[in-house]
């Protein structure tokens, strides 16, 4: 899977208790390579990256940072099951998924989660 371009929107749904979509950012500097080299530049407490996070990343053959820009917090999160009312069987992706025009969660996300943001 490619990593997203720099510039492009990331919408965030977070896991656990929540289950919803809580906000998005725009994609910054990308830091591609091992897992091992990616730590290295920012895994030591910099960027506010704690070693949790290593664990997401051990033992793969690539890894990739993303810089965070632009962070915005929807005003409301976007519960699951609300998404699946409106889109039925949608299921959040592991990691990302690109969205193109015309997909039913694209549109989604143009007409009603852009009104959400604080």
């Amino acid at each position: 899977m490619k990593p997203p371009e720099e510039g492009s929107t990331v919408v965030v749904y977070a896991s656990g208790n929540t289950q919803g979509i809580v906000g998005e950012f725009r994609v910054g500097r990308l830091i591609i390579g091992s897992p091992e080299k990616v730590w290295e530049l920012v895994g030591k407490g910099y960027y506010g990256v704690t070693s949790e996070a290593w664990r997401y990343i051990e033992g793969a053959k690539r890894a990739v940072a993303i810089e965070v820009r632009e962070p915005k917090t929807y005003a409301s999160t976007v519960k699951l099951e609300k998404i699946r009312r409106i889109i039925p069987g949608w299921n959040p992706p592991l990691s990302y998924e690109e969205l193109r025009e015309g997909d039913p969660f694209y549109e989604l996300i143009a007409k009603y989660l852009v009104a959400r943001v604080d």
